[in-house]
């Protein structure tokens, strides 16, 4: 019989850093938030939810980033749910990554 308690708790997912590559990636697509939303067939006010880790004041509108959604998203656009949930980019086309590492460090989202 497995104890879960045994195991301890699983680690928590940074979604400061999951809406800053999300909003990231939408940049270097030159979409509305609403677009990006749309083209992965993400509502899109469940997408701003996400997004508003990244606003101050708005903590208490905020949502997590489904793992479906993570899922579409990944699928759409070619980026992976290690790169989505942890800042991996290491399975991204170079292309894609040069131009997200480009937007991470300019700040321009």
């Amino acid at each position: 019989m497995c104890d879960m308690k045994s195991r301890g708790t699983l680690p928590q997912i940074d979604m400061h850093g999951v809406a800053f590559r999300l909003e990231a990636l939408r940049s270097t697509t030159g979409l509305t938030k609403d677009a990006f939303a749309k083209s992965a067939g993400i509502d899109p006010s469940s997408y701003t939810k996400v997004t508003n880790y990244l606003e101050p004041g708005k903590e208490d509108r905020t949502k997590i980033l489904k793992s479906e959604h993570a899922f579409a998203i990944s699928e759409r656009w070619g980026v992976t749910m290690d790169f989505i949930y942890r800042g991996d980019l290491s399975k991204i086309s170079d292309a894609l990554r040069t131009k997200i590492i480009a937007t991470l460090n300019s700040g321009d989202r």
